[in-house]
């Protein structure tokens, strides 16, 4: 079975809607209903990383003086202070620093209509969210989503290149 959830793709200039299927195949019948609901919410909290990495970004290339070392470590320390922000509010085991500052960005794919979804539910407190995608090459993303005091947070995320079975630990 194949629900379809709406993401919002914010272009510079206006905010539209995003069809993505969600692939609920792996599911059983009785989780299905949760589809959207758990997609919508790991897909909401991509979007932010991915808004404020670009942001960053475009930032960083309008900088003066972009490759002064010190200018770029006030200016990352800062970034990586407001993703710090954002994540320990929805995630389990947040992590302090990012690695990431980069075009396209982290989570760029949410934004991408090609994005294939499948979601993944076994039980009442945990989903896995699997997010496949283009980057100049074939990966894939999978997220664990947790349901703590009634609410969902991502307790962890792997990575992978499509066309192969394993997946490698990743840092959100």
């Amino acid at each position: 079975m194949n629900l379809f959830t709406n993401i919002f793709r914010k272009n510079k200039s206006q905010e539209t809607a995003v069809n993505l299927e969600i692939d609920t195949s792996k599911t059983s019948e009785k989780f299905v209903c949760n589809a959207e609901e758990i997609v919508s919410f790991l897909l909401e909290k991509l979007r932010l990383l991915h808004n404020l990495e670009q942001d960053f970004y475009e930032k960083h290339q309008n900088m003066p003086n972009a490759n002064k070392a010190s200018q770029f470590r006030l200016f990352f320390k800062k970034y990586n202070e407001q993703r710090k922000n954002i994540i320990d509010k929805f995630c389990t085991n947040p992590i302090a620093e990012s690695s990431s500052l980069a075009k396209p960005t982290s989570y760029e794919y949410v934004n991408d209509t090609n994005t294939q979804i499948v979601f993944i539910m076994k039980s009442a407190k945990k989903a896995i969210v699997e997010i496949y995608y283009e980057s100049g090459i074939a990966k894939k993303d999978q997220f664990t989503l947790k349901k703590v005091d009634n609410e969902w947070k991502i307790d962890g995320k792997k990575y992978g290149f499509q066309g192969e079975s394993t997946w490698s630990k990743d840092d959100l």
